[in-house]
């Protein structure tokens, strides 16, 4: 999985992930009371579950590729989950270690 400077992850498939604020706002249109800032700092420390994960991923594929289904998004998690978590993980030690910061607490993936 690759990562451009501003966050796009691109999977082995060619589709492209942004988790951007228009994403983050698809996500909080999709689940009632969330907020979508607040989600991604539940990622960051692994405490999202797979319905989160799979919604927020949605949102964030539907930033390049708008034609994706809530189903693709989930067997793409299925598929892609370990490394996802990976890349994420490192473009968040690496901000916090920029940002003098330390590494976020979260659980490994499994």
């Amino acid at each position: 999985m690759k990562t451009n400077s501003k966050g796009i992850y691109t999977f082995q498939n060619g589709m492209k992930l942004d988790l951007n604020f228009n994403a983050l706002a698809e996500y909080e249109s999709m689940v009632e009371g969330s907020n979508g800032l607040e989600v991604m700092a539940r990622m960051a420390s692994g405490q999202l579950n797979v319905t989160e994960w799979r919604t927020l991923l949605y949102c964030g594929l539907k930033v390049n590729q708008p034609e994706v289904t809530l189903e693709e998004a989930g067997e793409m998690l299925a598929i892609y989950f370990e490394d996802l978590v990976a890349s994420i993980n490192k473009d968040i030690d690496e901000a916090a270690a920029e940002a003098g910061k330390p590494k976020a607490g979260r659980k490994k993936a499994k």
